[in-house]
């Protein structure tokens, strides 16, 4: 770039752009008088992230400023290529060991540059909201500046979402141009309700009649919303202690909510199993013993006096141990949910 432009020439930039990263991107170019303190001047609003792009310089003075808190005098004048909704950007030359910016002369053969003095906000709405009325902007400077605007909408990841771009155009007789566009939102992050009063937790005596599942309706903000179900179970003593109802209500926009109902079934006493006291026999044991009242066992360990295991069993009818010498040992019975120590006297 140079160091001093005339107020309403052009200026073409370019600038490297990462097609893996920013393709398909728009770019706004602004301008700062104060050596990139703040960006008053937009030269271009949502153009094309393609590398290059032709603005015309506004007619307005821009001189030098001081570095910093330095005495040092350089030029003010930056340009920021900005992606909008990103983080990137580009700048002009800022160093200014290399000079800093640019200075811009005014034209005074020129009529005055054609600038916004209030443009309408990005704005991002729920889904039941109104889209406010259309606010122009408004301009100074140029020859009879004229507004015009067109709307457009593109839709989203689902019905209830788009968004919708006012572009505003400023033109005036000394064909001088400008544009500013304006993003509404429209988003939902609104999850469906049910309708019915939900089914609360219960319990119930084994026997009884189990509830079944109720059918449930949902409503949604923004459309129309599908209630699916579940159901699964849990078991105690391979008896069903718990049943588990779950709906899912989702809307167009993956939106959901869930709701879940437990259903616990209090299971009577076995009387076999209440009948049989836990106990290992005989005792003192020859060659194999046994084991009563123990249920899921899921290994049995043996131990010798001095705490060296000996041997492991699995779950069995018999346990044999002909092999051990006689003498005293320590035997541990671990279940799913418990662990018991015994001891057992070899003959």
């Amino acid at each position: 770039m140079k160091n001093k432009y005339k107020g309403g020439e052009k200026l073409t930039l370019t600038w490297q752009v990462d097609n893996d990263i920013f393709k398909n991107t728009k770019v706004r170019v602004l301008l700062s008088d104060d050596f990139g303190k703040t960006y008053k001047h937009t030269l271009a609003n949502n153009i094309d992230n393609n590398g290059s792009y032709e603005v015309t310089l506004p007619n307005i003075n821009i001189g030098n400023i001081n570095f910093g808190n330095t005495a040092i005098s350089i030029p003010a004048g930056i340009i920021k290529i900005e992606v909008i909704d990103g983080l990137a950007f580009a700048l002009t030359n800022y160093n200014p060991k290399n000079g800093g910016g640019f200075i811009i002369e005014k034209n005074e053969t020129l009529p005055a540059s054609l600038s916004f003095t209030s443009v309408p906000k990005d704005i991002t709405l729920s889904c039941e909201d109104t889209i406010p009325a259309v606010t122009m902007p408004t301009v100074k400077g140029g020859c009879n500046p004229k507004i015009t605007y067109k709307e457009e909408k593109t839709n989203g990841s689902c019905s209830s979402k788009h968004i919708i771009k006012r572009i505003f155009t400023v033109t005036d007789d000394c064909n001088q141009s400008l544009t500013h566009t304006q993003l509404i939102k429209v988003v939902d992050n609104t999850a469906p309700v049910f309708t019915q009063p939900l089914p609360q937790n219960i319990t119930i005596e084994e026997g009884d009649t189990v509830p079944a599942q109720m059918t449930l309706t949902a409503t949604d903000n923004c459309g129309t919303a599908t209630v699916t179900s579940s159901q699964s179970e849990e078991k105690t003593n391979e008896k069903i202690s718990k049943i588990i109802y779950k709906w899912t209500a989702k809307d167009s926009c993956g939106n959901e909510t869930t709701h879940t109902q437990k259903i616990t079934i209090k299971l009577k006493n076995t009387p076999e199993k209440e009948s049989k006291p836990e106990l290992l026999y005989p005792n003192p044991v020859a060659d194999v013993f046994y084991l009563q009242g123990f249920y899921h066992i899921q290994e049995v360990r043996v131990f010798d006096a001095s705490g060296r295991l000996i041997k492991i069993f699995p779950e069995q009818k018999i346990y044999n141990i002909s092999e051990l010498k006689t003498g005293v040992y320590v035997i541990f019975v671990k279940g799913e949910i418990y662990t018991r120590k015994l001891k057992l006297i070899k003959k």
